[in-house]
């Protein structure tokens, strides 16, 4: 006679190595492909070929800011072709430098003031007082 409740077994594996096949598929399953944050072959081979143009400008002297400045410069030998180049792939090469919001208060020594501004510094905490009563 069958049991269909209370029985030891679920499948014909009993319930202690259910659980252990359960957690050996889940690290089976983690070990696929490749490691989360490693680069594909592809993004291999375009970071080498990235770092290769970047050496070679850079030891040929020839990377886009150097061709402008060159150019700046009063250099003749760069023809207009050459600068257009540097100047379509400058984005590419160089970043661009963003602007930074900085919010800073100087703090300078009473001695160092003129009477002008020791006379406006003593109204304005002045008219605090006065507001604030």
């Amino acid at each position: 006679m069958k049991q269909c409740c209370g029985s030891s077994k679920v499948n014909g594996l009993q319930k202690p190595e259910l659980i252990i096949q359960k957690k050996m598929n889940e690290i089976v399953k983690k070990q696929r492909g490749r490691p989360k944050g490693s680069l594909s072959q592809s993004g291999r081979r375009k970071r080498a070929l990235r770092d290769r143009v970047e050496k070679d400008l850079a030891k040929n002297k020839a990377t886009p800011l150097e061709i402008m400045a060159r150019v700046m410069a009063g250099d003749t030998s760069v023809t207009e072709m050459q600068f257009e180049a540097a100047k379509a792939a400058a984005p590419y090469i160089h970043p661009k430098l963003s602007a930074v919001q900085m919010n800073a208060t100087v703090r300078r020594s009473v001695a160092d003031m003129s009477d002008e501004e020791l006379a406006a510094l003593a109204t304005d905490e002045g008219g605090e007082e006065e507001g604030a009563s």
